[in-house]
């Protein structure tokens, strides 16, 4: 079998915009955040000494993120390439959580700085996932300046799984940097048990959310009203002057149900961490099932969409398979010769 070819990189790179740079201070801002403050507690400061030290991380993460990001052009481009390099970005919330359950069953440790690092382990991984987000999708948009071929409604039932899975941790985190902030909370003062319990107040908001969200999407691919379709009325939004105003998408919003793209190049396929472009050179097969489309990918996981969102299966599957029918071609007769040999 062929390997999948290496993700090329457009051919001029955009220069850092506001986002970029906010979004990589606001990264390592919070990643000195999170260590200033567990060292802190660590050595039992005081709470000037805590305020003090976490203004100062907050400054030098903002400005050493900024540097990085305005002296490397299409810094989320680059990083929305590839998938060790997006996987980076989940190395300081995973050290935050291994250092969290190190002070919290260690006797050795001082337990009050699991607060500092459950805030950390709670803050970076959200900003991994809105960098990680935020660079697929600069990566899927330079890649395909063009307008797709068509647009094909797209619903992964593992995607929804997937939020439910973030919602429920996002909840453990959440409890976990309570327990961590009523044990500091005896040595410094109740205002870090008022910090943690917002922290994690906001946390369970987001839980809540992707739990809900996770469920809806369930749902939609099994073919049935979802709770929040049930709750959400018919008509929503507010009647001014006989004129109808809504925050609500609706049926024709980008907003709504995920959408897979076909290009010429390849697809831009929706993702739990944003869209992600996929050549036709790593597409290996293409399959209709009773209840699921599936596009079998070299080296990752398979796109699956259920049938139940599709108004013509069967269309959109020879529409796949007619355009990866050279890759098609060449992965099948590849593995010919694998199993001749």
């Amino acid at each position: 079998m062929s390997l999948p070819s290496p993700r090329p990189l457009p051919e001029s790179l955009e220069t850092p915009d506001v986002g970029v740079v906010a979004a990589t201070g606001g990264y390592v801002a919070i990643c000195f955040v999170a260590g200033a403050i567990a060292a802190a507690l660590a050595v039992d400061g005081s709470a000037a000494t805590v305020v003090g030290v976490v203004s100062t991380a907050a400054t030098g993460g903002l400005i050493v993120g900024a540097l990085l990001a305005s002296r490397i052009d299409g810094l989320a481009v680059r990083i929305g390439r590839r998938r060790r390099s997006m996987a980076m970005l989940f190395v300081p919330p995973l050290c935050f959580v291994v250092a969290t359950v190190g002070f919290l069953t260690i006797p050795a440790l001082e337990p009050a700085a699991a607060a500092g690092t459950g805030l950390g382990a709670f803050g970076t991984l959200l900003a991994a996932l809105a960098f990680a987000s935020m660079g697929r999708e600069r990566y899927a948009r330079a890649i395909t300046p063009d307008e797709p071929i068509t647009t094909v409604p797209w619903l992964d039932p593992v995607h929804a799984r997937t939020s439910v899975g973030l919602g429920i941790a996002s909840i453990v985190v959440a409890v976990g940097t309570v327990l961590g902030g009523s044990i500091a909370a005896i040595d410094t003062g109740s205002w870090l048990l008022r910090a943690s319990t917002s922290v994690a107040f906001v946390a369970v908001i987001f839980g809540v959310v992707f739990v809900l969200t996770g469920l809806s999407a369930r749902s939609q691919a099994a073919g049935e009203t979802s709770l929040l379709g049930q709750l959400r009325p018919n008509e929503p939004g507010k009647k001014v002057f006989g004129t109808r105003y809504s925050a609500t998408p609706g049926s024709e919003s980008k907003w709504g149900r995920p959408t897979l793209e076909v290009y010429e190049t390849g697809l831009v396929a929706p993702g739990p961490t944003g869209r992600q472009f996929l050549p036709w050179e790593d597409v290996t097969d293409v399959r209709l099932e009773s209840s699921r489309l599936i596009v079998d990918l070299y080296g990752r996981r398979s796109l699956r969409c259920a049938t139940s969102v599709l108004d013509d299966p069967d269309e959109i599957y020879a529409l796949l398979e007619r355009h990866a029918n050279g890759s098609l071609h060449r992965h099948r007769t590849g593995e010919r010769s694998t199993a001749s040999d």
